[in-house]
C-alpha cells in the first residue's frame, strides 16, 4: 500500500510541477491530523482518508491543497488564495488534479508505475472553494469542494500538527 501511495503522490507533484512550473515557490506545510470527510467522483471515499495533508503557497498568491486516499489516488485543489477575515482564510478552486490509484504490480519498478499514473492525471479547470484556519488554532479546519468534469471532489481535515517547509524565507 506505501508503494501505491508513493506512486500517486509521486505522480501529482511531477504533474503539478508541470503544471505550475511558471510560478515561485513560497512554501509548503505538511499538515497532520484526521480526514473526516472525503469524496472523489462523487464517490464517498471516507474509508481511505489519510492523516496527512500538503498545501502548497506560491508568491503570487496561488496555492494548493493536496490529499492523498489510502488506496493511491491523489486530489490537488489550486486556486486562488484569499486574505484570512479573521480566523477563516478562502481559496477559489480553479483547477483539480487528480491521479487514480494505480494496479499495483510486482513486476513494475517504481518509476514504471510512476510514469503510469503520470499519463492518467487529469488537469482539469474546476469550480470550487476551500475554507480554512491556521492549523495551530485549537479548532481547526480545512474544507475543500469543487466540481469537475461534472463530479465532485471534496475533504474535510482538522489538524493535529504541522510542519512548514520555508522556501526562501517568504512565508506569510
Amino acid at each position: 500500500m506505501m508503494r501505491t501511495l508513493l506512486v500517486g503522490f509521486a505522480a501529482l507533484c511531477a504533474t503539478g510541477a508541470m503544471a505550475q512550473a511558471q510560478r515561485e515557490l513560497s512554501y509548503m506545510a505538511i499538515i497532520s491530523g484526521t480526514c473526516s470527510q472525503l469524496t472523489i467522483e462523487d464517490e464517498d471515499r471516507t474509508a481511505d482518508c489519510p492523516a496527512t495533508l500538503f498545501n502548497t503557497a506560491y508568491v503570487d498568491n496561488h496555492s494548493s491543497f493536496r490529499i492523498a486516499s489510502n488506496d493511491g489516488s491523489v486530489v490537488s485543489f489550486f486556486g486562488y488564495d484569499h486574505a484570512a477575515e479573521g480566523d477563516v482564510a478562502n481559496l477559489t478552486v480553479q483547477r483539480l488534479l487528480f491521479t487514480p490509484a494505480v494496479a499495483e504490480d510486482p513486476d513494475a519498478d517504481l518509476a514504471e508505475l510512476t510514469r503510469r499514473a503520470m499519463a492518467s492525471t487529469k488537469d482539469v479547470e474546476a469550480v470550487g472553494e476551500c475554507e480554512y484556519t491556521n492549523p495551530a488554532l485549537r479548532d481547526n479546519y480545512i474544507r475543500c469542494e469543487a466540481l469537475a468534469e461534472g463530479k465532485t471532489y471534496s475533504f474535510t481535515f482538522h489538524a493535529s500538527d504541522f510542519e512548514v517547509v520555508d522556501l526562501g524565507g517568504r512565508i506569510r
